[in-house]
């Protein structure tokens, strides 16, 4: 009988321990994953004939055309919503003859909105791709 008793015992123990092991494990890649949902991307195709402000909000991109002839509005495509918390944004130009920056940040005030305006000073609408990213 203290033989069955001490054998349930250690397995209890066992079995707990293995548990809290998975629990630990699942919190950690819990947190891992968590901080990747900080950091985030969208990708944006169109055209741009002089100055165009792509104004992003959550999983929103607006095309607003400042200056020149509109173009349609293009295509893009989120790997997660911007937050709605502070996050500072960047932006890398991978297609176009002009240049690309970042004119706000997200912040309480703009209700965490980033603006990028898209410059084309040469003749005529280009195609662009930028790819917008924050952490």
């Amino acid at each position: 009988m203290k033989k069955f008793i001490f054998f349930t015992l250690l397995c209890f123990l066992t079995l707990s321990f293995a548990v809290s092991g998975q629990i630990g494990g699942s919190v950690n890649s819990f947190n891992h994953h968590e901080n990747l949902q900080v950091a985030g991307r969208v990708f944006w195709r169109g055209m741009v004939d002089k100055k165009v402000h792509l104004v992003i909000q959550d999983l929103s991109l607006k095309t607003n055309t400042i200056d020149g002839n509109e173009q349609p509005a293009g295509v893009f495509s989120f790997t997660t919503a911007l937050p709605r918390h502070s996050v500072s944004v960047g932006v890398k130009k991978t297609s176009g003859r002009g240049k690309a920056q970042v004119i706000q940040q997200p912040n309480e005030d703009n209700d965490y909105t980033a603006i990028v305006e898209v410059i084309d000073e040469k003749g005529g609408a280009k195609e662009y791709q930028i790819e917008i990213f924050w952490q």
